[in-house]
């Protein structure tokens, strides 16, 4: 057998000078700054919920207090009488007196701040309700995304909801996404 030039192997050196070369040089030009993450649209959403629902926790604590501190230095005011019903008959207090301390509540009130605090609160609620309901509204594009909604839900789970077709919504908001993750290859 005669020798040939097609068994000849590459020497070393140019092997690792090609490689060197190879690993160097870039596939695409190299952007100024590294690239933003890829994140889910839910979880901004889910952390502008995070922040609303904090809020209106902070707020309903804050009349809480309030309430607390009017009841102890004024009392509950006594329930209105029902229209018709005549004032004073089987009520502790009569209709002056009742007058007289549903005043001295309201004046008390004002001065702490009472009703400030109860439509800061009832407004701060309405907004938590709206990132809620902007949540499920928004397709997961990531296990993130579904995770942040399945968290969101346990956390109402735990709260407790006056919505009474929770949680049948937003399980299917779940439902749909995970059927959008599967079908899309994501």
């Amino acid at each position: 057998m005669a020798d040939t030039d097609h068994t000849t192997t590459p020497s070393a050196v140019s092997r690792r000078s090609l490689l060197r070369g190879v690993v160097a040089t870039p596939l695409l030009p190299l952007p100024d700054q590294p690239p933003e993450p890829l994140i889910d649209p839910v979880v901004p959403l889910w952390r502008e919920w995070q922040r609303r629902h904090a809020r209106a926790t902070a707020l309903c604590h804050h009349r809480q207090a309030i309430e607390t501190q009017l009841a102890r230095t004024v009392g509950f005011p006594p329930p209105m009488p029902a229209e018709g019903a005549v004032s004073g008959v089987g009520d502790p207090l009569t209709g002056a007196d009742a007058d007289a301390h549903r005043v001295r509540w309201q004046v008390e009130a004002d001065r702490m701040g009472f009703e400030d605090a109860k439509r800061l609160e009832t407004a701060a609620w309405d907004e938590e309700a709206v990132a809620l309901r902007t949540v499920f509204r928004q397709r997961a594009t990531s296990l993130a995304g579904v995770e942040a909604k399945l968290a969101l839900m346990l956390r109402i789970c735990r709260d407790g909801s006056d919505d009474p077709d929770f949680p049948l919504p937003q399980l299917r908001s779940v439902l749909a996404d995970v059927k959008y993750l599967r079908f899309s290859g994501l």
